[in-house]
């Protein structure tokens, strides 16, 4: 199990909104077990399946109101300012503060 805390900074990250400090505890958790890597897959998974969930919903919501925003991919695309957030958070290659 996953201390609670490691979890936030973890969620941080995922999310884009960890600052520097909390980056660095994330390193430093990764760095003292390979099973902490091994769990931080798990959590980077896991929250990409819950974000294709929840945008497939809005996108679903969005289209049945037909008044919906881009989708997120196509805002990639697009250059749109939020698709730095969501290319950064969709990316495991490694940490970066």
């Amino acid at each position: 199990m996953i201390a609670s805390g490691i979890l936030e900074l973890i969620d941080g990250y995922l999310d884009g909104t960890a600052d520097a400090s909390a980056v660095s505890q994330l390193r430093q958790w990764l760095a003292q077990d390979k099973a902490n890597v091994h769990l931080f897959a798990r959590q980077v998974y896991l929250h990409r399946q819950l974000r294709e969930i929840l945008v497939a919903e809005n996108t679903a919501e969005c289209l049945a109101a037909a008044n919906c925003e881009e989708p997120a991919a196509d805002r990639a695309a697009t250059n749109h300012p939020r698709a730095a957030k969501t290319n950064r958070a969709s990316s495991s290659s490694g940490l970066r503060p």
